[in-house]
């Protein structure tokens, strides 16, 4: 190739010297790339088309040399027979959709039948019903009153009934006290004090003071009685018995299980709240040195049977608890458990006044103030009276009837107000009482002989000579300090001399 500038030929081997030299070299590749780009601009113009929605596209992917007439010829049939499917597709769909609208159209004016019928049906149930409230308006005082008036004769005589229970109830139990002889007397110091068959009931804190044995034989119904615990056995027993009795009549059942003598069981015993009511056979105590000393024998009876506490006592209680501590502790918690059932009693019955542990220990004023204290007497007859007086009477509240039942929510109610220790407590601060008053009051034994030692300057002198004291066959217990006597054979002591209680010097005085 020559050059036009400096006419000079160059190939392979030689290189070029000017730019028209530089420019014929470039001419060439110059020319192929501007190729190059232009077919890549024409595919990617194609490329383009053929992306394109439309015929656009189609046409554009179709070779160059393709008969368009028999494309578009191609085009126009496909595009009539599609035109067609969807026309008669179309027509199908709002056939279908038609013959719907009539379906529904039938079942709307079934319902609408339907509905009529139902509320000409509804209209007329409304008139027979309507008629039919009317005559029973017109009806239903004639109807209602027989019904009113039977009810209101059966309630009256109900009433008349429960009336007749509860007087019946009042009158055995008043009747079983004056039996009894349940009676509130002056005591030595003005106290007053409560007699059940001729004997002092005792107040729980006085036992320590009661079971004292006196030189002065006591003389009750006709015979002797020379131990004051004897006394305070019968009492005891006379009051679980007045109280068995008077929980009977009341048909209540008491939550301490008292059983009386009967065959083959002479004294009265009282069972613990979780023993009470079951067990039919109950094996009888005994006497605490008679028991059995065996390991053996007392594991059998404490698994198999229960165990009563007992109400009496064979023995003073300052002795009882120094020779058999375990059934001095029996006869704590059995004469709490009695004072605990009638208080209980009381409670169900509208006795409100027993609230502290004094009260509770206070069982012959508690057994008075419930069956006999003239309070206690009101007039339940009237048309007017007061119905929580009414209720508070004896006899009301009771297990063995459906109104007024002591089991009821109407019942509970009783004992909704009272704030009372359990019986267990109760023993244990009756025990603590029972022995602080022991140990705070220095017990002396005094033997027989040592009541003849007397000093000469200490003996009695009355007119028409001495007189010494009589002489006791038991032993005789003295006291530090003289103890209270409420009792009648308190003043008789004070009256005789030094029978009985007494006030001993010091063993370690000079005489």
């Amino acid at each position: 190739m020559e050059c036009d500038i400096c006419m000079r030929d160059f190939g392979g081997r030689r290189q070029p010297l000017c730019v028209s030299c530089a420019h014929a070299k470039l001419y060439g590749p110059r020319v192929q790339q501007a190729g190059a780009l232009l077919e890549r601009e024409h595919s990617h113009r194609h490329a383009d088309a053929v992306i394109r929605p439309g015929n656009d596209g189609v046409l554009a992917a179709l070779p160059e040399d393709v008969d368009f007439d028999a494309i578009t010829a191609g085009m126009k049939k496909h595009s009539h027979d599609r035109a067609q499917a969807e026309r008669q597709s179309t027509e199908n769909r709002v056939n279908a959709i038609v013959n719907k609208a009539e379906e529904l159209k039938s079942e709307m004016q079934a319902y609408k039948s339907k509905t009529e019928m139902q509320k000409e049906d509804l209209e007329r149930r409304r008139k027979v019903l309507a008629t039919e409230r009317q005559e029973h308006e017109k009806q239903k005082p004639r109807t209602i009153e027989p019904v009113q008036t039977v009810t209101s004769k059966t309630s009256q005589r109900l009433e008349r009934t429960h009336n007749r229970i509860v007087d019946c109830r009042v009158l055995l139990c008043r009747e079983a006290a004056t039996s009894s002889n349940l009676q509130r007397r002056k005591g030595a110091k003005g106290r007053s004090e409560y007699t059940l068959g001729g004997l002092v009931v005792p107040d729980l804190r006085e036992l320590n003071i009661r079971t004292q044995p006196s030189n002065k034989a006591a003389s009750v119904g006709g015979r002797t009685v020379a131990e004051p615990h004897d006394l305070v056995s019968e009492a005891l027993d006379n009051v679980a018995r007045l109280v068995n009795l008077t929980a009977h009549y009341l048909s209540v059942r008491l939550p301490a299980e008292i059983i009386l003598p009967h065959e083959d069981f002479p004294r009265a015993v009282i069972m613990t709240e979780k023993s009470s009511y079951k067990f039919k056979k109950v094996p009888f105590p005994g006497v605490s040195g008679s028991q059995s000393s065996s390991p053996a024998a007392s594991r059998i009876i404490d698994q198999n049977q229960p165990r009563p506490r007992m109400l009496w006592l064979d023995r003073p209680l300052s002795q009882l608890v120094k020779d058999d501590p375990k059934a001095y502790g029996l006869f704590v918690e059995g004469v709490t458990l009695l004072a605990w059932d009638i208080a209980w009693l009381c409670k169900t019955q509208g006795v409100e006044s027993i609230t502290t542990f004094e009260d509770i220990c206070s069982m012959g004023k508690n057994l008075y103030q419930l069956l006999v204290s003239p309070s206690r007497k009101s007039n339940h007859k009237g048309a007017d009276q007061d119905e929580k007086a009414r209720e508070a009477r004896l006899g009301i509240f009771s297990h063995g009837t459906a109104r007024h039942n002591i089991a009821s929510s109407e019942g509970l109610d009783l004992f909704k107000e009272w704030k009372m220790p359990s019986t267990s407590r109760l023993a244990d601060k009756l025990r603590s009482y029972l022995l602080t008053e022991i140990s705070g009051a220095e017990w002396d034994l005094l033997e027989e002989r040592e009541w003849d030692e007397e000093r000469e300057d200490e003996k009695p002198v009355l007119v028409g000579g001495s007189r010494r004291p009589q002489e006791s066959k038991h032993v005789a217990m003295s006291v530090m300090t003289v103890a209270p006597r409420e009792d009648d054979d308190a003043s008789d002591w004070k009256q005789k001399g030094n029978n009985g209680w007494m006030k001993v010097r010091g063993r370690n005085q000079a005489s």
